[in-house]
């Protein structure tokens, strides 16, 4: 990185060390708003617009810390594609559909320290954020339901597994082998995890 690059990008840095300590350190999550769309070309141009913001946006995040490239790249997009979360392998990130609660991620190999979000076009509806603490949750728990149902809940429950990748159904000839219902049900249970669990 060039000096004048370093010394032009140090708000950002800053910045970004303000949100890494506010997720790690502070309230465990951070909201910003008011990024100027019409600084990165404006809607009119949402093509190359989009393509700034997401290079912006990549930036922050790599100075938070490091930006895992794996199951789905390094940026997903979240937005309708068309496809039914009915169908096997479908994401409801790339659906209209609407999801309850959950936890990103559907593999037990990957857990996250900070998951980022980046919307360019608002909906015209919808869009709620819900966040919990789960410590807090936890201790609700143990004094509001029986001892049989706490223990479910620290036992490993089987989730659903998505495979890397777009996350728009079968892609190919393997895919679709993987998928098949007897083999799914075990690795469902191989993916599953503990909702609650003592360090």
């Amino acid at each position: 990185m060039t000096e004048d690059l370093r010394v032009e990008l140090a708000p950002v840095s800053e910045m970004a060390a303000s949100l890494r300590a506010a997720v790690q350190h502070e309230v465990g999550g951070a909201l910003l708003r008011g990024l100027d769309v019409e600084g990165y070309g404006g809607y009119e141009q949402l093509e190359l617009t989009t393509a700034r913001m997401k290079l912006a946006y990549y930036i922050l995040c790599s100075m938070i810390g490091q930006v895992d490239g794996g199951a789905r790249g390094r940026l997903f997009d979240v937005k309708d594609s068309g496809k039914s979360t009915d169908c096997d392998n479908v994401l409801f990130s790339v659906s209209n559909t609407e999801s309850g609660w959950h936890t990103d991620g559907t593999s037990r190999n990957r857990v996250y320290d900070v998951v980022a979000l980046m919307c360019i076009v608002p909906a015209a509806s919808g869009g709620l954020l819900r966040l919990s603490n789960g410590c807090n949750a936890f201790e609700t728990l143990k004094q509001r339901i029986p001892k049989f149902l706490l223990y479910e809940l620290l036992r490993p429950i089987p989730r659903d597994v998505m495979e890397n990748g777009n996350g728009k159904g079968h892609t190919d000839l393997l895919t679709t082998m993987v998928r098949s219902p007897e083999l799914l049900r075990l690795r469902a249970r191989m993916n599953g995890i503990r909702v609650l669990f003592f360090l």
